[in-house]
């Protein structure tokens, strides 16, 4: 995952001047969204290593999009203070998240349920950043 993640780095650098942030990091969610239904469906050996290469990119990938959009959406002057604002949050999602996932696999009695959510949480979060393109 460290190996994708600095790739992923690497290409939304480059990428950065070309592609906009707000559909760059829709595309990224929604390969996150696809790289967890893989893991649900394709079981080989080969499935998971290619759910890997994506979530290991796209958590690369979010960590510069993140800066970029906050940057981009409300400029630079006020960026220290929005991004550590959403620092916040995003850390506290991180250290909640293992918590939620061991609830949803109790409620939904097993992880295939869990996995779909997640998938479909990521569709709906690349929805809302493409929504954001259309209206920003």
């Amino acid at each position: 995952i460290g190996a994708t993640q600095v790739a992923a780095r690497v290409i939304v650098t480059m990428a950065g001047n070309r592609i906009p942030a707000v559909p760059l990091t829709a595309a990224v969610f929604a390969l996150q969204g696809a790289a967890v239904l893989i893991l649900l469906t394709w079981q080989q050996a080969s499935g998971v290593l290619l759910a890997v290469v994506l979530l290991g990119a796209g958590r690369g990938a979010v960590t510069l999009m993140r800066a970029s959009l906050i940057a981009e959406r409300y400029g630079r002057t006020h960026y220290g203070a929005i991004g550590g604002a959403l620092a916040l949050f995003v850390s506290g999602a991180a250290a909640l998240a293992p918590v939620g996932a061991g609830v949803a696999y109790q409620v939904a009695g097993g992880y295939p349920l869990v996995f779909a959510g997640l998938a479909g949480i990521s569709g709906l979060a690349a929805l809302a950043m493409l929504g954001m393109w259309r209206w920003g």
